[in-house]
C-alpha cells in the first residue's frame, strides 16, 4: 500500500490469510442466496434487516440527502422494516428515503 495508507488499509494476504478469491465469492453468493430465499420464500428480511443495520456506514451520522440539484444536511437515524432509510432534519421532522430518491453522501464526501 502507499504510505498514507498503509496504517488504515489491509488485505488478507497481509493479514496472513490464505484465500482464494473464487472461494471468499462462492461463499459470499451461497449467504445471499439463503438471505434472498427467506426473503422470497418466507417473507422474513429481519436477518438482512439486521445486517444492514449492524454494518451501516451511515446510521447515526450525518449524511447529505441530494435530491435533484438539492443538497440537505440531515441525521441518519436508522432503517425501517420496510428497508428504508429513516432521516431526521434540521426541524426534528423524521422522513422515509427510499431507494432510487436520493444520492447519499457523509459529510466528508462519499461514505
Amino acid at each position: 500500500f502507499e504510505e498514507e495508507l498503509q496504517d488504515k488499509a489491509t488485505s488478507l494476504y497481509k493479514e496472513n490469510y490464505n484465500v482464494s478469491r473464487v472461494d471468499i465469492v462462492k461463499e459470499i453468493l451461497c449467504q445471499f442466496e439463503k438471505l434472498y430465499l427467506d426473503y422470497i420464500e418466507k417473507d422474513d428480511k429481519k436477518e438482512v434487516l439486521d445486517i444492514c443495520r449492524q454494518y451501516s456506514a451511515i446510521i447515526n451520522k450525518e449524511i447529505y440527502v441530494i435530491k435533484n440539484d438539492q443538497k440537505e444536511l440531515v441525521d441518519c437515524i436508522g432503517i425501517n422494516e420496510e428497508g428504508n432509510l429513516i432521516i431526521k432534519n434540521k426541524d426534528g421532522k423524521l422522513e422515509e428515503i427510499m431507494s432510487g430518491e436520493v444520492s447519499i453522501r457523509g459529510v466528508k464526501g462519499y461514505v
